[in-house]
């Protein structure tokens, strides 16, 4: 949580800065898709050299890394160099967070608990950090300026580092473990209820996909809208917040459900409220509009995350490959949605953005929809 804060925080700062100096939407989104690419290309090269005996200090040297970056990202002045330094944060957050799995498998070894509620709880987690993120640097940038936010991201990692070193040694095992570093644990019990029902990872995929291209893109032309609408940086943040905050509350609370990701109606109903906050997103010009319409594409991405790691997880036989592909998706899509929202922002306006965004996710949302209610006529035997 504390370093998707961080991380959430940086982003949030990039592109509003970039907006706010006179760069093109294009510009400004572009910033997420950078950042993208380096994090896919990074996780891909780190995941073939973590072991559980190295995890630990992998996650150690990312957060002072990280922290050395904070400062340079303070003194930043030109849009190349943030380019560069967003970049690099792609490296030591692949750094951080391909490791991060490990150890934290590692430490948690041995504890279970149902499917539905680890998934709940991861989606919470991060969620509520991508919310703290633009919240406190847009409260902390509109009352202290630019510095304190990036020190505070400095600050808060080199914590977070000692307190890996502190508790590295319950991740200490025997080299033997080594080679089941990305193995994923069985749930076994935890899933039988699921054993016999579809394999839809690649729904979550397809659909999934167009949620993270759809928030992707929100996040990277919501700045222009910001600059073009004169709205504060703490505006802004409360903004994105909502988005992450509705997103993590609604990922905790579908774990109390079993059935919803394999039924239609939850599915076309989450999706109208994402189709309708992407309209709100268009249409708004206050700020209240744009909370309210940030709160709704929150149910939408909170489900549809859910809905993501549940079916890539389920079937532990395959998750190792699963969880691996859902990577690559989020990487790819988080390249695809600024950089489709900068080139029509450009070409038309911001607005025009969320409207083509909006249309996607309700063509896709209508196919999902007719998918699960063909399956629901034929349940497996």
């Amino acid at each position: 949580m504390i370093v998707d804060m961080v991380l959430s925080s940086a982003l949030f700062m990039a592109t509003v800065w970039a907006a706010e100096h006179g760069a093109k939407a294009s510009a400004v989104a572009n910033l997420l898709s950078a950042w993208s690419v380096i994090y896919m290309l990074a996780s891909l090269a780190i995941g073939r050299a973590v072991t559980r005996r190295n995890a630990a200090w992998l996650l150690i040297t990312a957060c002072l890394a990280t922290a050395i970056q904070s400062a340079f990202l303070a003194r930043c002045s030109g849009l190349l160099g943030m380019y560069l330094l967003i970049g690099l944060l792609g490296v030591t957050m692949g750094l951080f967070w391909t490791p991060f799995q490990v150890f934290m498998k590692v430490v948690g070894e041995g504890r279970q608990r149902p499917i539905t509620q680890s998934v709940g709880l991861y989606t919470l987690s991060w969620s509520i950090g991508y919310a703290l993120g633009p919240f406190s640097a847009g409260f902390l940038w509109d009352r202290l300026g630019w510095y304190p936010c990036h020190l505070l991201n400095a600050a808060v990692v080199i914590v977070v580092a000692l307190g890996v070193w502190l508790v590295k040694h319950h991740a200490a095992v025997h080299p033997a473990a080594d080679h089941q570093a990305n193995t994923p644990p069985e749930n076994g019990t935890h899933n039988e209820p699921y054993a016999r029902m579809p394999d839809l990872a690649w729904m979550g995929w397809i659909f999934g996909g167009v949620c993270c291209m759809a928030v992707s893109m929100v996040r990277g032309v919501f700045p222009t809208t910001g600059a073009d609408l004169q709205l504060s940086k703490s505006t802004q943040g409360l903004t994105m917040a909502a988005l992450s905050a509705s997103q993590g509350l609604m990922g905790i609370s579908l774990a109390c459900g079993r059935w919803w990701m394999y039924r239609p109606w939850p599915i076309l109903a989450i999706g109208a409220a994402g189709t309708v906050a992407l309209a709100l997103f268009a249409l708004a010009d206050t700020s209240a509009t744009f909370f309210v319409a940030a709160a709704c594409l929150g149910l939408y991405t909170g489900s549809m995350y859910f809905y993501l790691v549940f079916h890539s997880l389920v079937h532990p036989e395959y998750s190792a490959r699963y969880v691996s592909i859902n990577e690559a998706m989020v990487g790819l899509t988080g390249i695809a949605g600024p950089a489709l929202g900068g080139l029509v922002a450009d070409l038309q306006s911001p607005s025009s953005s969320y409207l083509v965004i909006a249309a996607i996710v309700m063509v896709a949302v209508a196919v999902q929809t007719a998918l699960h209610a063909r399956f629901a006529k034929n349940p497996p035997a």
